[in-house]
Parts: C-alpha cells; structure tokens; sequence
C-alpha cells in the first residue's frame, strides 16, 4: 500500500475510534457512523470524504481478518439516501478534452520559460493521465529517454499498492502537437539536469524550486482563463486526467481495459466516474443532425 494511501485511511480510522466505534464494527454501526458524520447531524463530511472512510473501515477488517460490513446493503442504502438528499454531486474538476489542451496550448504566455513550461506540464499531465501530485514529483532522474518517446517512472503512487513504482510511456506525436518534445524543450530552456522536471518560473524567466499541488491548480486555471476557455473556473490540477478519461473512454472508445491500464484506476467503476460527457453520446440521437 503506498504511504500516503495508508496515512490517509489511519486518519479516517482514528476518526471512526473517536467517535466510539470499533472493529469488528456491524453494518448498522457504520450506517449510523456515516449518518452521524455526513451533514444529517452536523455537516461534518462530505460524501466523497466517507466513501473514503468506508474504504478505511474495509480495509481495517481485512487486516483483522474478519468480515467487513461495508458492502452491506443497509450501509449503501444510507450512503445513497444521503446522496439522493443532498442532490451530492461532489464537486468535480472540469475535464480538459483534447479540444481543450488545444486551446491552452494555442494562447501565448509572453515569458518563453513560463510558456515552455505550461506545454510541458499541460500535455505531460493529460499524455500520462497523471495526478497533479504525481506531475509535481517527476524528477529528471526518473526519466527514461528512448527511440519511441520518453518513460517516466513514478516511485511512489496512490494506485501502487506494492511500492514497487509504476512507469507510464509517453510517446512522440505523429503531428505538431508534442508532449514528449514540449518535455525536452522545457529541460533545455530551464537548464534543468537534475531534481524535479516542473518548477516555478518568476515574471523574469528565473527558474524555481519544484510546483507544489495548489500551484498546479492555479497554473492550469490561469491559463484556461487566459485562453477563453468557458469553463475555466472548474479546472484544477485533476482535469487533464479527467480529460484523458473523457477523451479516451468516451470519445474514441478506447477499450476501458486500456484505459485503466495508464490511469491505474483499481476498478472500472472508479474509471467511469472520471469520463465525463458521456449523456451525450449515450443519447440516441448523436449525429442525428
């Protein structure tokens, strides 16, 4: 299990020990934990926050080697009453289609370091699928240039449950549209050889430290308002993923096996939620006029 995986559901256990449960728990005591910390009875949580504690609950029962409750249908149909109520479509980053990255790319930073940089995060974070907090710790020294593109191991991530690393390729583009050459061009501009690939650029052009996670979302954002995008002040440092989803899933109808292989999502339902659009292609009616 990767470390922050594990901090993150040690948190969400602690909590559930606070509030005076155990485990083993039964079905109705975690219903009425999810009750209790969901906005019924405080607000406390939203509803993407506890299906992240019921993960944390799951988990905990599996390591004791006894039954987990969470799957009961009395703790689902609770959670679901609680999302019917509270009309709860979490939040979501706006998914940056192709169509999308091709507009961002197409306005024009007037500091070259800064423009450089953007097409390189830009295209590398929806190329790979990556997380903004995988984007944010790309070294040079996890990078593998080959004849076919470029090989970017990430040593640590939310879906490497071994710890072992994961390597996600990332190859040339046929047309003028490069990430793997955006990438080089970036390195060679910034005089980077070492240490964290993305970094912080000044008005100047002088090159920074390593993009922290807010400052992925508030350079992604910025330049989706830059280029007229409609919907820039949904995008964060998730949407190129959740684009690359859309796009992939959805829109060229990429076998969701394949998908799944470069997002590393642990299941097809944690996948579907990501690809957005889709009422739209589902209705009988697309190219209908």
């Amino acid at each position: 299990m990767a470390t922050n995986t594990k901090r993150a559901y040690e948190s969400a256990l602690n909590r559930f020990y606070t509030a005076g449960y155990s485990v083993p728990a039964t079905a109705s005591q975690v219903a009425d934990y999810v009750e209790a910390a969901t906005g019924r009875q405080g607000n406390l949580y939203k509803v993407s926050t506890l299906k992240a504690h019921l993960a944390a609950i799951n988990w905990a029962h599996l390591v004791a080697g006894v039954p987990s409750p969470t799957g009961d249908i009395e703790v689902l149909a609770t959670l679901k009453a609680i999302r019917r109520e509270r009309g709860s479509l979490a939040k979501k980053a706006v998914a940056l289609v192709k169509s999308d990255i091709v507009q961002m790319l197409t306005w024009r930073h007037d500091n070259q370091v800064i423009q450089a940089r953007d097409e390189a995060l830009l295209l590398i974070m929806f190329t790979g699928a990556f997380r903004e907090s995988e984007a944010c710790a790309i070294k040079v020294e996890h990078l593998t240039w080959r004849a076919e593109g470029v090989s970017i191991l990430l040593p640590s991530s939310k879906t490497d449950q071994s710890g072992e690393g994961i390597t996600k390729g990332i190859p040339y583009a046929k047309g003028n549209i490069c990430p793997v050459a955006a990438l080089k061009r970036w390195l060679d501009l910034a005089g980077i050889g070492a240490g964290f690939v993305f970094r912080s650029v000044r008005r100047g052009g002088a090159v920074g430290g390593g993009l922290s996670v807010r400052s992925v979302d508030t350079v992604l954002r910025e330049r989706a308002r830059a280029a007229g995008l409609n919907h820039w002040q949904g995008v964060s440092g998730h949407s190129p993923r959740r684009g690359f989803v859309t796009e992939t899933l959805v829109r060229m109808g990429v076998p969701a096996q394949k998908v799944q292989s470069q997002t590393g999502h642990k299941s097809l339902e944690m996948l579907s939620e990501y690809a957005d659009m889709r009422e739209f292609l589902d209705n009988p009616a697309q190219g209908l006029w």
